[in-house]
C-alpha cells in the first residue's frame, strides 16, 4: 500500500468551517462565555483582540489586549509581549483574563500558565478554552508560530493544579458528530442543531475552564 498526501479533495475544508459560517467550537465557546458572562469585569484582558469582553463582559471598568511579539511594549490598551517571558509580564495587572484558544500554540504550557497567574490579581478569574484531543490542527498557526498541544480535561486540570491555580470549572464540549463535522470543515449552519448540543466525554473537541488565583 502506497500512502500519499491528502489533496484536500477528501473533505469540504481545512479551515474549522469558518469559510461556511460559524465553527462548531466558536458556538462551543460562545456557549460557554454566556453562562459565565457575570466573571468578565473589572480590568480585563483578552489575547488577540478584546472581541469577547465587548460581547459577553460585565461591569467592565478597563480592556487590554495582549498580542505576541518576542519585543515587550505597551500603547495604549494593546500590550505586546511573550507570556513565557515572566520578567516582562506585570503583576497582579488584571481582574479577568480570556485566554481563548491560545495554549495549543505555546510549546512551554507550564511557563505560560505561570506567566497567567503572574498576570492575574489575587481572587481574580482566568477563563482559558483550548482545543480537545478531537480537533485538528491549525495550518495558519502551525506555518507562523506552531500548533503543539491537544489537551484533554484530566491534562489541563493537572497542568493548572501544578501551577498553583485554583480550578474553579472545567466544560468539555463534542460528541462523535461534532468532532467529524469540524475535522470536514462543515460549520454550524450546516448540521443539526440538536445533534450538536450533547456532549461525550471521550469526545473532547473543546475544553474550557476557569481558573482563580
Amino acid at each position: 500500500m502506497v500512502f500519499k498526501k491528502d489533496n484536500g479533495k477528501n473533505f469540504i475544508s481545512n479551515d474549522f468551517g469558518f469559510g461556511r459560517g460559524t465553527p462548531i467550537d466558536r458556538m462551543y465557546i460562545d456557549s460557554f462565555f454566556k453562562k459565565h458572562a457575570g466573571e468578565i469585569s473589572g480590568v480585563c484582558l483578552e489575547f488577540g483582540d478584546t472581541s469577547y469582553i465587548d460581547e459577553f463582559g460585565e461591569s467592565v471598568s478597563k480592556k487590554y489586549e495582549f498580542n505576541y511579539s518576542e519585543e515587550s511594549s505597551k500603547i495604549n490598551n494593546i500590550i505586546m509581549g511573550d507570556l513565557t517571558k515572566l520578567d516582562s509580564l506585570a503583576a497582579n495587572s488584571f481582574d479577568c483574563i480570556l485566554c481563548i484558544n491560545v495554549l495549543n500554540f505555546i510549546y512551554d504550557l507550564p511557563l505560560a500558565v505561570q506567566g497567567l497567574k503572574k498576570l492575574i490579581k489575587p481572587n481574580g478569574k482566568i477563563i482559558i478554552t483550548m482545543a480537545g484531543v478531537s480537533a485538528h490542527i491549525s495550518r495558519y498557526d502551525m506555518d507562523r508560530w506552531g500548533d503543539y498541544w491537544r489537551l484533554t480535561d484530566k491534562a489541563a486540570m493537572k497542568l493548572f493544579k501544578d501551577a498553583g491555580l485554583n480550578i474553579d470549572k472545567v466544560q468539555t464540549y463534542g460528541n462523535p458528530y461534532a468532532c467529524s463535522a469540524q475535522i470536514n470543515g462543515y460549520s454550524m449552519e450546516d448540521l443539526s442543531q440538536e445533534k450538536i448540543i450533547t456532549y461525550h466525554q471521550d469526545y473532547q473537541l473543546l475544553v474550557a475552564c476557569i481558573l482563580s488565583k
